[in-house]
């Protein structure tokens, strides 16, 4: 689900910096967003939803994009910026873990009533169905960040004890959607990373926030930098080949550094038309874009490039598109990522 309410007036950022300001020193409340200390260490904060005796009923909040069925999606044009809802790993937090020093965010009325109205169906069995929302449950990536880490954000919780997230209410309750052995036996099959490794960046940009003062504002756009695909930055070009008729992009050999980046780099065909505005995409096997380029005027024979975290192109087939400014494809070719062998 998505939140698609445009707010207008001032600045968000300055309306959510004079809010939290004007919050400091008070008592939680409903629709405010925390960071908790006991899951510092893993990529999300929490969002309250009700007021409960002692305690507040909360959802994890987090910046991976992929949404499923059981997820509220906000965009950057609310009060809290991008986050989404993750309203089916609902857990009570004891009021007294809450300290308004780490309160980061804040909801607007809409997402608030909108998450409420989310949860209370999940818990219910009554929730409309989302058939996108589906089609990202059964998204490899999204499972890998459920069990890694919202259920055990959420099984921290529930082991505080009493206040502290104990899920014994029906509205407390996480919303499986799987049966978690034969998650872990179709992980182990295909070789995904450690949890450690996926938040490791979150990690150090965290970090960095501490130890230079950002803003929660700031944190997000450091976490997007690093996550995000650049374009036509210096970077080790990958050597590439034709195979049967395909272009072979091989792969280095992996240094095993959370994050790590390689680069896809090629050339305008010489006859196509320009220069002209141009956009650089890449493609899964499913026609999903992983990285689209800011249209950037282009003439023929000009070399591009696409910068991109390592674990989102495993090897396999992807496809490169050239479009014009009205996003039609001017031309396009199939590759396919290959691993190379270390040298001996």
């Amino acid at each position: 689900m998505s939140n698609s309410s445009t707010p207008s007036g001032e600045d968000l950022r300055a309306v959510l910096e004079r809010e939290l300001e004007q919050r400091r020193g008070r008592a939680p409340e409903p629709g405010e967003i925390f960071v908790l200390s006991e899951t510092a260490e893993l990529p999300v904060e929490w969002a309250l939803l009700e007021a409960r005796p002692k305690a507040f009923l909360a959802i994890p909040a987090d910046t991976q994009p992929l949404a499923g069925s059981r997820d509220f999606a906000l965009g950057a044009n609310v009060l809290s910026g991008p986050l989404v809802l993750r309203c089916g790993h609902a857990a009570e937090i004891a009021a007294s873990r809450l300290r308004p020093e780490l309160r980061t965010g804040l909801l607007d009325p809409h997402s608030l009533a909108a998450a409420r109205s989310l949860q209370a169906a999940l818990a219910a069995g009554t929730a409309a169905e989302d058939p996108l929302g589906e089609e990202v449950d059964r998204d490899p990536e999204y499972r890998d960040w459920v069990e890694e880490v919202l259920d055990p954000a959420r099984a921290v919780l529930v082991g505080l004890g009493e206040g502290g997230g104990q899920g014994t209410s029906r509205g407390a309750e996480v919303i499986p959607f799987e049966n978690p052995r034969s998650r872990k036996n179709e992980r182990s099959i295909r070789g995904q990373g450690s949890t450690f490794r996926r938040i490791l960046p979150w990690l150090v940009a965290a970090s960095l926030a501490i130890a230079l003062g950002w803003e929660r504002w700031e944190l997000r756009e450091a976490l997007k930098a690093m996550s995000e695909a650049q374009f036509n930055e210096p970077s080790l070009p990958l050597p590439a080949g034709t195979v049967r008729g395909e272009i072979e992009w091989k792969l280095p050999p992996a240094k095993g550094i959370p994050g790590e980046r390689i680069r896809f780099s090629g050339y305008v065909p010489a006859d196509l038309a320009g220069p002209m505005p141009i956009e650089v995409v890449l493609l899964d096997k499913r026609d999903q874009a992983l990285a689209r380029s800011p249209a950037e005027t282009l003439e023929p024979t000009a070399e591009w490039s696409i910068t991109i975290t390592r674990s989102k192109v495993p090897p396999g087939r992807y496809r490169v598109e050239l479009q014009n400014s009205a996003r039609e494809v001017l031309t396009s070719w199939d590759i396919r990522v290959v691993e190379t062998t270390p040298a001996r």
